[in-house]
């Protein structure tokens, strides 16, 4: 019955739930009844057990193969596989046809948005997806609940007791206390040789150590290309940047990310009206033509160029600029990415976010707990990761990758059909 209840409670509200199994197991009295206030602490037990052990069985993983598993640090004296992260093969053939793409690209560019002959992005491109291993990290919110739920009169004040906590999933920034605090939780999604996992983290940083124990525990380090999808963000780049400092990685910028950020910059840097409506729609197209190809000099310089008469706010054309210089790292040559049929987005983990969190957690007048918005996350990515029967009746996990994600309730069939299929289940089982 409990694998009946988590996914009850990942597919629909706990009233729901519960009014729904008191009525397959035929307890309508409030004599022999399953109060919701049960099935939610059990619910929330399983996720955080989940979570919990995760941890557990990452420090091992992580200590057993030199790693300090406080830092994510390799110890003193652990001399990492010389063989992390090495992309083998001979790349002669691979770069010149690189070479060919780009003298193509280029012959039918203007010169200004043309892919600069001495860049190195093009170059960084997966030769062989059968040695390449994609990771994505995000994060994602919802509202959290009150503190004391008590009425309160008009203009009493903010109901809410802001902490650490609130802020993003890395605890990097201090929460805003004008603004509503949120429940934070930390997304990766991990895919090699079209097998994919997903993790659930109470912040960037735990979410950072289950991958870390995962490429080491299952090899994936090892002659393997790394390539992480981001949408930018500085607390993702600050832990690629330390963590996996002992193995060479690529880093790309996610395309929808970095055309949204310099959409809403320059929607309040240029001059705006009816009028200017044409002059818009020209920059912000020339700056992706320019931006595809990877220059971000050309970008940078287009953007200083731009008529006086066009700018409404100097601040914000400036703030663009600045951007752009700092994202140059992540941002790739995406026409080439293109063309050879590579990745440039980070919707893979996107789509996590909304399985994990969003579809279930952002609805209208929801709130949560900490602790319940983090168990049930990880109750859903137990069952997506096909993990649930194992942990259920052994308390482990495979870490095993699977093509598809587990199935939870079809959410296409009607309450009737559903209902059926669970009596039908719950017959079998007793």
């Amino acid at each position: 019955m409990k694998g009946y209840m988590e996914q009850g409670m990942i597919e629909n509200s706990g009233r729901i739930t519960n009014r729904l199994l008191n009525t397959l197991l035929h307890r309508q009295t409030d004599l022999d009844d399953i109060r919701l206030r049960t099935m939610t602490d059990m619910v929330e037990r399983e996720g955080t057990a989940y979570c919990e052990y995760q941890v557990s069985h990452a420090n091992q993983v992580l200590t057993g193969h030199g790693w300090n598993a406080d830092t994510l640090l390799p110890l003193p004296g652990t001399i990492p596989n010389p063989r992390y992260g090495v992309d083998p093969g001979d790349t002669t053939g691979f770069h010149a046809q690189i070479a060919d793409l780009i003298a193509d690209v280029n012959s039918r560019r203007d010169a200004d948005a043309r892919i600069p002959s001495e860049a190195a992005a093009p170059y960084e491109a997966e030769q062989d997806s059968s040695r390449v291993v994609m990771v994505s990290f995000d994060g994602v919110s919802s509202k959290r609940q009150k503190d004391h739920r008590v009425p309160r009169k008009k203009n009493e004040g903010n109901p809410f007791t802001h902490d650490t906590n609130d802020g993003p999933a890395d605890y990097s920034r201090a929460p805003d206390p004008r603004k509503r605090p949120k429940v934070e939780t930390a997304v990766a999604h991990i895919e090699a040789d079209g097998l994919k996992y997903v993790f659930a983290g109470r912040n960037m940083f735990e979410t950072f150590r289950f991958v870390l124990a995962f490429l080491l525990e299952s090899n994936l380090l090892v002659d393997r290309k790394l390539v992480f999808f981001t949408d930018g963000g500085k607390d993702i780049k600050a832990c690629i940047e330390r963590i996996f400092a002992f193995c060479p990685f690529t880093v790309v910028l996610d395309w929808f990310h970095l055309k949204k950020y310099c959409c809403e910059l320059l929607s309040m840097a240029l001059t705006g009206g009816k009028a200017n409506r044409d002059m818009q729609y020209t920059v912000k197209r020339r700056l992706f033509h320019i931006l595809w190809a990877g220059n971000v000099e050309s970008a940078k310089l287009y953007l200083e160029s731009l008529d006086k008469k066009w700018i409404k706010s100097e601040t914000y054309l400036q703030e663009l600029i600045k951007y752009l210089d700092r994202k140059s790292y992540c941002i790739a040559c995406y026409v080439v990415r293109q063309k050879l049929g590579l990745r440039i987005s980070s919707n893979k983990v996107e789509k996590a976010n909304d399985m994990l969190v969003s579809s279930r957690q952002k609805g209208d007048s929801m709130s949560w707990s900490r602790e319940g918005s983090w168990a049930l996350a990880n109750v859903t990515a137990m069952y997506l990761n096909h993990e649930d029967e194992a942990f259920h009746t052994v308390h482990k996990l495979a870490y095993q990758m699977y093509r598809n994600y587990g199935n939870v309730f079809d959410l296409k069939l009607t309450a009737h059909t559903r209902c059926t299929a669970i009596t039908g289940m719950c017959l079998i089982s007793s």
